[in-house]
């Protein structure tokens, strides 16, 4: 099958390309092997801020005396916060699902783009032709280079969300971030924020980080970074001497 143009990914990039050129009259092939609307609609930017909001809610809550505002108990429903989040990501990409539809001449593949030749993509059983081949692949998560972190279960920003869900429960989550800047006060989004969230929604969190630059082997305590929750504790260590 020929189009007029390829796109491969429906992330930020590719979902406004592909039904710009389509509005223009080009057939267009759109080629996603997961979900619409790539990886800050699915697990990243969307999930994270609202996940974050509803912590920065119970902060203000918890805190609110400070503000005069006097408060009860404050609890925190995680399930229904996850829900919530689940809700909004879906109906965003239920939305770029609604746009490709109402295109004839925009058309949707799903599966694993595999180059053939210059002008030549495989999805599938499906070959696709295009004198112009667009590339919006996104991203994956990386693992940090824990020792001992393969034999112990982890999460990433794409793990399946009952598992966070379990961890806080116990109340045993610990995050491993790839790199960490030095801490700044006057930085506050130096904070791990999903440290933050964990903490405030009522886990103990420990966050293990590796600097970016920095003292060798440093430990430094969570309160060296601006408004910490008090029951997340971070480790940071040098990534320079290993």
């Amino acid at each position: 099958m020929k189009y007029d143009a390829i796109v491969i990914g429906s992330g930020q990039g590719g979902n406004p390309l592909s039904q710009g050129l389509a509005d223009h009259g080009w057939t267009i092939a759109l080629i996603e092997k997961e979900h619409l609307g790539g990886t800050c609609i699915n697990t990243g930017c969307t999930p994270t801020k609202t996940m974050v909001m509803c912590a920065q809610v119970a902060h203000y809550a918890r805190n609110a005396a400070r503000w005069g505002v006097q408060t009860g108990e404050v609890r925190v429903d995680l399930p229904k916060i996850i829900a919530r989040k689940d809700a909004i990501v879906q109906s965003f990409r239920s939305g770029h699902e609604r746009k490709v539809e109402s295109r004839d001449n925009l058309h949707l593949y799903r599966g694993h783009a595999r180059f053939l030749g210059p002008r030549q993509v495989a999805v599938g059983a499906e070959v696709l032709e295009s004198e112009r081949i667009f590339i919006n692949t996104g991203t994956r998560p990386e693992i940090p280079s824990i020792p001992g972190l393969a034999g112990v279960g982890y999460l990433t920003n794409a793990s399946r969300r009952q598992h966070l869900l379990d961890d806080l429960a116990q109340e045993r989550l610990q995050l491993a971030i790839p790199a960490l800047p030095a801490p700044d006060r006057k930085d506050p989004h130096r904070v791990p924020t999903l440290a933050e969230r964990a903490a405030r929604a009522g886990a103990s969190a420990t966050a293990t980080a590796a600097l970016a630059s920095g003292a060798t082997n440093s430990r430094w305590p969570l309160d060296a970074f601006p408004a910490p929750p008090g029951n997340c504790t971070l480790w940071v260590a040098s990534n320079t001497t290993g």
